[in-house]
């Protein structure tokens, strides 16, 4: 076969293969800008958006403090305490009157109450003598700014390990032996006691009175 042949029967050969290059390319999937993950196989279609899913903040909600009735209580006693103490009166001794009527009904203070200066976690002590033959609860107040207060009453040094009692439940006005729940020792002599009082939340001073049936 000649050369001229050859050339001949190559350039047929191109000219045979165009329209199906051309075919494939057209048959090829067009990915459309602007639109992640839509392909068309029509040259004349237009993309068309797709909203994307967009992440919202999930909100977390807030612990929220909540106020028991001894904190009501004790920061109404406060109140009343620091209004009567600007009119000249003692805020401290307001309050234990208050806690008095509410928790020592029908018995007397006894002697001078202990006051105490705290901050926010300390506990310090002070020291009250029983009488025998008389039943005993002390009664607490706070002046304002003291949300939280613990009172334990224990035998004086070295004994102090021996808890005599304490109060229950939380806020600025401790009671220790309330009402028909009042100590009376079995000794026929006095005895001393002592009070320890920690200041769990807030801080300023409290005081611890005795009283007595």
């Amino acid at each position: 076969m000649s050369k001229r042949t050859l050339w001949a029967v190559s350039a047929l050969c191109v000219l045979a293969a165009l329209p199906l290059a051309c075919k494939k390319e057209q048959d090829t999937p067009t990915q459309l800008a602007g639109t992640a993950g839509y392909y068309s196989t029509d040259p004349n279609a237009t993309a068309t958006a797709y909203p994307t899913a967009t992440a919202t903040p999930t909100a977390t909600a807030t612990p929220t403090a909540t106020a028991t009735s001894a904190d009501i209580v004790g920061q109404i006693g406060g109140m009343v305490g620091g209004i009567l103490g600007g009119l000249g009166g003692d805020p401290l001794a307001a309050g234990i009157s208050y806690n008095a009527q509410q928790n020592a009904s029908g018995m007397r203070a006894e002697g001078s109450p202990v006051k105490l200066q705290l901050a926010q976690g300390q506990t310090a002590e002070g020291q009250i003598t029983l009488q025998p033959g008389r039943c005993y609860t002390l009664v607490g107040a706070s002046m304002p700014g003291v949300l939280d207060v613990a009172v334990q009453a224990t035998m004086p040094a070295p004994l102090q390990s021996q808890v005599l009692g304490q109060n229950t439940g939380t806020g600025p006005m401790p009671v220790v032996w309330p009402k028909d729940s009042c100590y009376k020792h079995a000794l026929p002599m006095a005895m001393p006691i002592r009070i320890a009082v920690t200041m769990k939340s807030g801080s300023g001073q409290v005081a611890i009175q005795p009283y007595v049936k």
